[in-house]
């Protein structure tokens, strides 16, 4: 379940404003430090950020129909286009319903009052735009200038395992309307986990972390990263 406060942090551009599975910042009040201690301090000397909000309002779910669970990905978007809406939050699903990791198909929107509808469901791709593997949304969501849309899918099958296929997943990239139109797949691209963008006029530079380099991987069950194996 992603959490999101009805009031936005202005530093960093509202993204304060999300945090996955706890508490997410709703004021500007500072955290009262407990009689006879004082907060931690940073590498800076100052306190950490996310002690200056204790209020907590959940206003939305992540979980669209198809019961996928699991949000890994989450994206402002920047500006309006198609159904894309400025001050709108994108946020993808790794876990389909079973809640096995690697199985999730979707992308929900939701705005700043709470209201959640579907952005896109990745059941299938165009059979010319193929992902090796399947799909199974991550962590790595970006929304691009001009509406454009991309999302990292490191697919598992049979229970969580990896499928075969060397390298596995791709990046799929949805138009506005939450539409893929092309996936991005070569052999540097190998598990695509997490992303981020530097846009610049008139092009943008994704920058993606892999989580597999396959070489003994194939068939293991999948992981969180940072799991034991």
């Amino acid at each position: 379940m992603l959490v999101i406060t009805r009031r936005r942090c202005r530093a960093l551009a509202g993204l304060a404003a999300v945090i996955l599975g706890g508490a997410a910042c709703s004021s500007t009040a500072a955290h009262p430090a407990a009689a006879g201690s004082s907060p931690p301090a940073s590498a800076a000397g100052q306190r950490p950020y996310l002690l200056r909000f204790h209020n907590v309002s959940q206003i939305s779910s992540t979980v669209p129909a198809n019961g996928d669970v699991n949000p890994y990905g989450v994206a402002v978007v920047p500006q309006t286009s198609g159904k894309l809406v400025r001050g709108d939050i994108l946020v993808s699903n790794f876990n389909g319903k079973s809640n096995v990791q690697g199985t999730g198909t979707t992308i929900v929107e939701i705005s700043p009052d709470g209201a959640m509808r579907p952005f896109a469901r990745l059941g299938a791709l165009p059979p010319s735009q193929p992902c090796p593997g399947g799909i199974g949304l991550t962590t790595g969501l970006e929304v691009l200038p001009g509406g454009w849309v991309a999302v990292g899918s490191l697919p598992t099958i049979k229970g969580g395992a990896l499928p075969p296929e060397n390298p596995t997943g791709c990046i799929i990239v949805l138009d506005s309307h939450g539409k893929p139109v092309e996936t991005w797949v070569n052999k540097n691209i190998n598990g695509p986990w997490d992303m981020a963008m530097q846009a610049s006029p008139g092009h943008a530079a994704l920058f993606v972390s892999n989580v597999l380099s396959r070489s003994a991987a194939a068939g293991r069950r999948l992981r969180r990263p940072g799991s034991a194996p």
